[in-house]
């Protein structure tokens, strides 16, 4: 499911600085490349038994991104959430947690804010 209207769709940021922020708020660099990346972050309701991911795609603009310290440009993508199917899949059509959506909500806020 995307999550639209969050303020971050089309920002421009550096690398180091979007690390940094999105760090801040609980996300996690996980799968990148020299011009594409992608910012996890892992909501687990074990009382459901049920983990979902919220996602935020970042595409390099300008330079290459690295591991440590890149003064690379990003431009960053819509952000979507997904539920984790097994064993490695994502289901991005699920009826999503009013609780899990309201937080994203807010956890994407905040993550804008910063820019």
């Amino acid at each position: 499911m995307k999550i639209e209207e969050t303020g971050l769709e089309g920002k421009e940021v550096t690398v180091h600085d979007f690390d940094h922020a999105a760090d801040d708020l609980g996300f996690v660099r996980w799968a990148w490349d020299y011009k594409r990346a992608t910012y996890d972050f892992k909501y687990e309701d074990k009382k459901q038994g049920e983990i979902y991911y919220l996602r935020v795609p970042a595409t390099s603009i300008k330079g290459e991104i690295e591991e440590e310290g890149s003064d690379s440009v990003l431009k960053i993508g819509t952000p979507y959430i997904g539920r984790h199917t097994y064993p490695h899949g994502l289901d991005y059509e699920y009826n999503f947690p009013k609780k899990i959506l309201d937080d994203a909500k807010k956890r994407l806020e905040n993550l804008s804010s910063h820019f």
